[in-house]
């Protein structure tokens, strides 16, 4: 991907600031699933360039004991965010783009509500 850097990688800025607020919500897990995200890579991007990216944790960071269900939404974007997990441990994030916008550009992540649980 031209001008994308070599994967695996630390997350970018805006990367780390949309884990940071996808888990700035309590929900049970959530303590461990924040300690991955500090330990994260980044293995794949989603090829039309927007914020959608796969994750991988060390094989020794502990599993979260709950699921994560977690989304973000702006409705003045038209922007869903959904955190994606697999058996405890952080696997990427999910982007849901109902406007009209390119998707490529990031996100004003201020203008988002955050919820955990069914049906987030």
């Amino acid at each position: 991907m031209s001008g994308m850097p070599d994967l695996p990688r630390a997350p970018t800025e805006t990367e780390r600031a949309v884990l940071e607020l996808l888990l700035s919500v309590d929900f049970p897990g959530v303590a461990e699933y924040r300690d991955q995200a500090r330990r994260a890579v980044v293995t794949e991007r989603c090829p039309c360039g927007c914020l959608e990216f796969s994750l991988a944790v060390p094989d020794d960071s502990h599993p979260a004991s709950g699921r994560a269900q977690v989304t973000a939404w702006s409705e003045e974007q038209q922007v869903h965010l959904d955190l994606e997990t697999r058996r405890g441990r952080l696997a990427g994030v999910a982007l849901t783009w109902f406007g009209e916008d390119d998707a490529r550009i990031a996100p004003d992540l201020g203008t988002f509500e955050v919820a955990a649980g069914p049906g987030a």
